[in-house]
């Protein structure tokens, strides 16, 4: 069964993606923002267990009660078929939220249910 931690802090996973063919470009992770303002992404990253991030600078804002969806492209953190623990940092290197999933087929969608 999946773990994680909640955070009052507004921004969440909301799920990741293990899609079917080129991975380096195609898995995603979406954000909701569920706090009552926006937040601004710079400095803001996901991160796996082996360090590697994706940068969420791009995004730019995600508003209160916004979800965005970050396509990978190329980005060094995996989303790791066999299972991983990824965890959310926010621009001062907090860690804000974590979700530790189980392995995965190719093409599942995960709903983390936070």
């Amino acid at each position: 069964m999946p773990s994680k931690q909640r955070s009052e802090l507004c921004t969440e996973w909301c799920d990741g993606s293990k899609p079917t063919g080129e991975e380096e470009e195609l898995e995603s992770v979406t954000l909701k923002n569920n706090g009552g303002t926006t937040v601004s992404l710079i400095g803001w990253k996901p991160k796996d267990r082996v360090g590697g991030i994706w940068s969420l600078a791009p995004q730019g804002d995600i508003a209160a009660g916004e979800s965005k969806t970050i396509i990978r492209c190329g980005m060094p953190m995996s989303l790791n078929n066999s299972g991983d623990l990824i965890m959310l940092l926010n621009a001062s290197g907090q860690e804000i939220d974590t979700y530790e999933y189980p392995a995965v087929s190719e093409g599942q969608m995960l709903n983390t249910g936070h």
